[in-house]
């Protein structure tokens, strides 16, 4: 079966340097997050703060000149991983796939994590918690293929024949290369809006079949799931360049109710819970406050296109996601 999904270019590359970061460690951010509540309540307050801002701070972080040159190089897809890994760009892999390796290296401890380059997105921030819990996080991304089994986008412009057959490919090793590892918890991150509720039954279905893959008969990793994050239909930089004084906006707005857009991809999380069973972390309270989704936070650009985060944004949400993550790894 053959879903429409828009295609992920991705041209991986190395040897940047990191964004500034807010606060040297995590440690530091959460000793500073202590004085005003959970990470998730902070990033609620920063989040209804922003909202309220009309004007593109001139110190933004990346700024948009650097992003609008090179948006891989300040997003995931560039984070430094050890490994050469990145079937779009070398279709080989995808008959032995081998992991790029982020977090804690000396650690006897391992996690995976795969999907399309949803997956890059959180790099940044897992890097930094899996070094701080002493975790080694082997990480599974093929940019542009759809996370669930059996399923591809099909061919077309940056997305031909051969990337349709080596993604279907890619779903009958990725689970042998995952069981091979043995890591205590698998965490998928999906970039495929919701299709329809029949078409996303499917969806949740060959998603189910590929957790059900890594398995045996000893062998029962926990399932996780990153909630879906925004997917704005415009590019973010060229919005907010011409929407200086109003960046409001370029902000996406939902409804939990809506039939399609992220409201009903977020319906459609919840039913993963059940279908495919995993143990969802909602994404979306880190990204949006009451169905507003803004694309700048303070000083920190959130976005280099419509759906694909700074490094600098991931690094922010690092406390929130060793908050959540640590009670599912610790059961």
């Amino acid at each position: 079966m053959r879903l429409r999904v828009s295609p992920r270019v991705r041209t991986l590359s190395a040897g940047f340097a990191l964004a500034v970061l807010t606060f040297s460690t995590i440690g530091q951010t959460a000793m500073l997050g202590a004085s005003i509540g959970t990470p998730d309540q902070q990033l609620k307050t920063e989040l209804t703060a922003q909202l309220r801002v009309h004007v593109l701070p001139a110190d933004l972080t990346p700024s948009l000149y650097l992003t609008s040159l090179n948006i891989f190089a300040q997003g995931g897809a560039t984070f430094p991983m050890k490994g050469v890994c990145g079937p779009y760009g070398h279709l080989e892999q995808v008959n032995h796939p081998t992991p790029c390796w982020v977090g804690d290296s000396t650690s006897s401890k391992t996690i995976a994590i795969f999907g399309d380059s949803m997956a890059l997105n959180w790099i940044p921030a897992l890097d930094t918690v899996a070094k701080h819990l002493h975790l080694k996080v082997a990480m599974f991304s093929f940019s542009g293929c759809v996370a669930a089994h059996s399923i591809s986008g099909p061919a077309g412009p940056g997305w031909d024949q051969a990337h349709v057959n080596a993604c279907m490919r890619w779903h009958d090793t990725l689970p042998i290369a995952i069981r091979a590892l043995a890591p205590e918890a698998v965490i998928v991150a999906n970039g495929t809006p919701t299709l329809g509720y029949d078409t996303d039954t499917k969806w949740l279905a060959g998603l189910k079949l590929e957790f059900d893959l890594m398995e045996s008969a000893t062998y029962h990793p926990k399932r996780i799931m990153m909630g879906f994050t925004p997917h704005l239909s415009w590019n973010v930089p060229a919005c907010l360049a011409t929407h200086r004084t109003a960046i409001n906006s370029c902000t996406l707005q939902y409804s939990p109710t809506e039939s399609y857009g992220y409201g009903a991809s977020l319906r459609r999380d919840l039913r993963a819970v059940s279908l495919a069973k995993v143990t969802l972390i909602p994404a979306a309270r880190w990204f949006c406050a009451a169905g507003n989704c803004p694309v700048v936070l303070g000083k920190t650009l959130i976005y280099v296109d419509g759906d694909h985060t700074t490094k600098r944004f991931s690094l922010h949400l690092a406390p929130a996601l060793e908050a959540a993550l640590t009670p599912l790894l610790t059961q």
